[in-house]
């Protein structure tokens, strides 16, 4: 059969509504065919020239495309379940609202394609690539990501969920409204990058380098930071409720309006650190270093700064309500505010029946 014919009746079939079912196109040439709507079952198109064709709002189940080249396709709407696209090249194409679920693809090639809504669930997608590509809305569920490679490329409001992305090449990668709910990057290397409003929830980032980082409005509740450097950052209102920082490096971080509630700041460096108006009420900051640190208005309420350092800090209206001080250096009696005894009183209330 030749490619022509093999194109021709492929199409005439899938206009006629067949399913493409253990048909073998092997290194076919079908390139900027029209399969739109296709059903292909167990079909094989490892190393086919699939570029510039049309697969919008196909289905492949159980296939083969080891290798084939779909450089500018069109898969908008379409769904990949359990086949084989071990490196597959996907470069240019546009990938709306398609759905890849249990698929092998490591080594393939995504590099500056569009992910609009896009989804990968329980994918295996080590070494891929991509590159300078566009995701939006775009969620990784429970993929496996070694090696991946994200350089150059934007992702905005997406979600990498559960994902170990400790060998990630982010590669000025920038970041907006991601979320990285319980994800892996423990010792990862993310100094430069842009974090802005994203969701390391419970995210293991111990040792990780955030140096110089945008991290402004980025949530890192419960998130594990030991040992993380953060020297550098910018992250105005950041929230670090109940992570752990103990032996983080922040100095020289702009903190303005962070909040560390309830945060383990231990032996924690915020030496030259911004930090007006940051509330560290209830946060564990025994040895913590705030040397030369502007604290104005800096909340310690109920914290712990057990042998803690603040020489050279601005102190200015700094709060020390029910605050533990045992040990600690360089406190400036003078400007800050120590307890306030109406409102310790209503603390210790409690009802009598």
């Amino acid at each position: 059969m030749t490619t022509t014919t093999t194109r021709e009746t492929l199409e005439a079939r899938i206009r006629d509504g067949d399913v493409i079912q253990g048909t073998d196109l092997t290194g076919a040439d079908l390139s900027g065919a029209d399969l739109s709507g296709a059903i292909f079952e167990g079909a094989v198109l490892a190393g086919a020239n699939l570029q510039g064709a049309n697969f919008k709002e196909s289905t492949f189940t159980g296939c083969d495309l080891r290798g084939a080249r779909m450089d500018g396709g069109c898969f908008v709407r379409t769904t990949l379940y359990s086949s084989r696209l071990d490196g597959a090249r996907f470069d240019g194409a546009d990938l709306g609202g398609t759905r890849v679920i249990e698929c092998k693809m490591p080594g393939a090639h995504l590099s500056r394609a569009t992910f609009t809504a896009a989804s990968f669930v329980q994918c295996d997608l080590t070494g891929a690539v991509i590159g300078e590509a566009t995701l939006e809305r775009t969620t990784f569920l429970d993929c496996r990501l070694d090696g991946l490679t994200l350089t150059l490329s934007t992702l905005d409001m997406s979600v990498m969920l559960r994902s170990d992305l400790r060998t990630v090449q982010w590669g000025g990668a920038r970041l907006k409204l991601v979320s990285l709910v319980e994800s892996k990057l423990a010792g990862a290397d993310l100094s430069g990058m842009d974090f802005t409003l994203c969701q390391f929830v419970s995210a293991d980032l111990q040792g990780a380098n955030l140096q110089r980082c945008r991290l402004d409005r980025a949530n890192f509740q419960g998130a594990n930071l030991r040992g993380a450097n953060l020297s550098e950052a910018i992250a105005d209102n950041a929230s670090f409720l109940e992570a752990s920082l103990e032996g983080a490096v922040l100095s020289r971080a702009r903190l303005r309006q962070a909040l560390f509630v309830g945060a383990d700041l231990t032996r924690a460096r915020f030496q030259s650190a911004d930090m007006q108006q940051a509330q560290l009420t209830r946060a564990r900051c025994s040895g913590a270093d705030f040397s030369n640190a502007d604290l104005t208005y800096v909340d310690f309420s109920h914290a712990d700064l057990t042998d803690a350092v603040m020489h050279g800090a601005t102190q200015m209206r700094a709060r020390f309500h029910s605050t533990n001080t045992s040990g600690l250096a360089g406190r400036s009696r003078v400007v800050t505010l120590g307890d306030d005894e109406p409102l310790a009183r209503a603390e210790r209330w409690t009802p009598k029946y």
